[in-house]
């Protein structure tokens, strides 16, 4: 249940020098159900994009059935006493009985680092906050007053999408520094344009080889081991079990293992040749896990600005200069 508090702090520093806060950042997380998204998303992503960190962020779900998220949501409620946040509950599952937290739903709005809505997708919702922006803009025009007001919305898995408005919001809301998380099974839920328009990407575990073979082609052949594509999947396969992901920068145009047992991060280092591709560029075969033979640069234990990270915090500060 839930994420190492130590590993999640690790993810967290090396995550937030990936966040751009002079932009929206959109952000999806793709795999299969029970691969760790939620986990993911109460650990790691949410602290990120807390109102302690610098954002307002608004998570909407038709249902809070996420253990993850119930503890998270336990752990910042103003109020509440600490037994209620100690308490669980024994729930019958088909493999034992579970510990779980005595969750309500009132609890979710007891928290100011996050704002939850329990109707899921809400295209009205999403479209207030844009012309709140809208009107800070006009009002107070680009001030740093303004630009501390960074919105992020955070999506559960959902497939009832209005394709119309998270276009918009990837193709131009982030430019009014307003952010977008989308949790997804299956990324051709999204249009193109969509896809395209992500520059961050989490990569879970996928139950379906078509799925897999489409994440492959389209975004890690050139980081992943193997002499064709069945082989990149099998690779894909073996760094996205046990809840693991692969990250994915496409501005900076490099890939992580993200390993979220132990906190470390992996680069995977792109493959430039047919040698590299096939694991011939040295005796060394791809093995063990995580990656290529890559220097962790991130692990349980580290904090944001740790050496080992900030050659990417600074690639990702310069590119944000050159703009």
């Amino acid at each position: 249940m839930g994420m190492d508090d130590g590993v999640a702090a690790a993810l967290i520093a090396f995550l937030t020098p990936h966040i751009n806060k002079h932009s929206g950042n959109i952000m999806m997380v793709v795999g299969s159900s029970e691969c760790g998204k939620s986990t993911l998303m109460g650990n790691v992503l949410l602290p990120v994009f807390s109102r302690s960190n610098g954002f307002i962020t608004t998570f909407m779900s038709p249902n809070y059935d996420s253990l993850p998220l119930q503890e998270l949501i336990m752990k910042h409620a103003k109020g509440l006493k600490h037994s209620d946040r100690a308490k669980y509950r024994e729930v019958e599952t088909p493999t034992g009985t579970i510990q779980v937290p005595d969750f309500k739903m009132e609890y979710l709005y007891k928290t100011d680092e996050w704002m939850f809505l329990k109707r899921g997708f809400d295209d009205v919702y999403c479209r207030l906050i844009y012309h709140m922006r809208l009107m800070l803009n006009k009002t107070h025009g680009e001030s740093d007053k303004v630009r501390d007001f960074r919105f992020c919305l955070a999506l559960d898995d959902e497939i009832d999408i209005r394709g119309n408005l998270i276009r918009e919001v990837c193709l131009t809301w982030r430019n009014k520094n307003i952010s977008w998380i989308q949790l997804v099974q299956d990324i051709t839920n999204l249009d193109c344009a969509v896809r395209n328009s992500a520059p961050l990407f989490f990569f879970g575990y996928s139950n379906f080889p078509h799925r897999r073979e489409q994440i492959v082609r389209n975004y890690l052949s050139p980081y992943l081991v193997g002499k064709d594509v069945k082989a990149k999947m099998d690779r894909f396969l073996q760094l996205t079990e046990n809840k693991c992901f692969i990250f994915m920068n496409h501005r900076l145009r490099k890939a992580f293992h993200i390993n979220t047992q132990t906190g470390e991060v992996t680069e995977l280092r792109e493959l430039t040749t047919q040698a590299d591709h096939e694991g011939q560029s040295s005796s060394e075969a791809p093995e063990p896990l995580p990656s290529q033979g890559q220097e962790v640069i991130h692990k349980k234990g580290d904090k944001v600005g740790d050496s080992r990270n900030s050659r990417v915090g600074e690639t990702v500060h310069q590119q944000r200069g050159n703009r």
